[in-house]
């Protein structure tokens, strides 16, 4: 079998694949979730280190969808940048 990942021996990746057979789809859906949220804290930790704090949690919100659709895409949803300064 192929490896899934270049940076992750085969028998950390057996190990891996082995837990994730052993969890109910529920328990995947709820792991895949939290891990989703912690990218996110990530991603809003590393725009508060290059932009500063938000003002508010519209501009934290602002911020990471802009990242996330791109800017012509979060022009068109939200039709404006960012909360005005």
């Amino acid at each position: 079998m192929r490896p899934l990942f270049s940076d992750t021996s085969p028998d950390a990746e057996e190990v891996l694949l082995h837990c994730l057979r052993q969890m109910t789809p529920g328990e995947r859906l709820t792991r895949a979730l939290e891990l989703s949220a912690e990218v996110a804290e990530i991603a809003a930790a590393g725009q508060e280190l290059r932009l500063g704090p938000p003002k508010s949690a519209g501009e934290r919100f602002s911020r990471l969808a802009e990242a996330r659709l791109g800017s012509e895409l979060f022009h068109t949803v939200y039709g404006q940048r960012r909360e005005p300064s």
